[in-house]
């Protein structure tokens, strides 16, 4: 059996991470780790649109586009992540390393009502309850290659990056991602 390999612009993906302390702590101060546009334009890419219907847990920075935005920490876990103009509502989550649990908590609970389709992306680490929560109730998974540099910052960091497709259609998640990482349907 063959492995093919496939490879990033060295911009994208690094493969050597920033030898400092692990910012992925989940402090309140290290919690702004906006999303590269080329990452979250494979999300849109899965689902066939030029902006998601939500972004839950966005800030004042972020550069992804959505119809609806909740500013980070709050409004994303105290409102309704549906849309009431869509039959399905698709979005993108990059939650705050601070808040991972009680993000993870709110899409579970927001995805088993139905009528949602999310791309979700987190700092792959399997040692925490939340990881497996997502593992769980998530239709499929791509385990990023390398080390992601995120929007604002000069070098990727020292944590891996994984991305969980929440929703009815895994095979566009897997066509859009499989070249970025290694793909499993959950």
């Amino acid at each position: 059996m063959a492995i093919q390999l496939s490879f990033l612009e060295p911009k994208q993906v690094s493969s050597t991470p920033v030898r400092k302390a692990d910012p992925a702590g989940g402090t309140r101060q290290d919690d702004e780790y906006n999303t590269p546009k080329w990452l979250w334009q494979l999300g849109l890419d899965v689902f066939g649109l030029d902006e998601y219907d939500i972004d839950p847990a966005t800030n004042e920075t972020s550069t992804v586009p959505a119809c609806k935005k909740f500013m980070l920490l709050n409004d994303g876990l105290s409102r309704s992540w549906k849309s009431p103009k869509r039959e399905m509502t698709r979005g993108w989550l990059n939650p705050p390393f601070s808040k991972n649990s009680e993000f993870v908590e709110k899409l579970c609970s927001e995805y088993q009502k139905g009528g949602l389709e999310m791309i979700v992306l987190d700092k792959h680490d399997h040692r925490v309850g939340w990881w497996w929560e997502l593992e769980a109730a998530a239709a499929g998974l791509c385990l990023i290659r390398g080390y992601v540099q995120f929007e604002g910052h000069s070098q990727s960091y020292r944590f891996p990056v994984s991305i969980f497709y929440f929703g009815p259609n895994y095979e566009a998640f897997e066509r859009v991602f499989k070249d970025y990482g290694r793909c499993v349907q959950l």
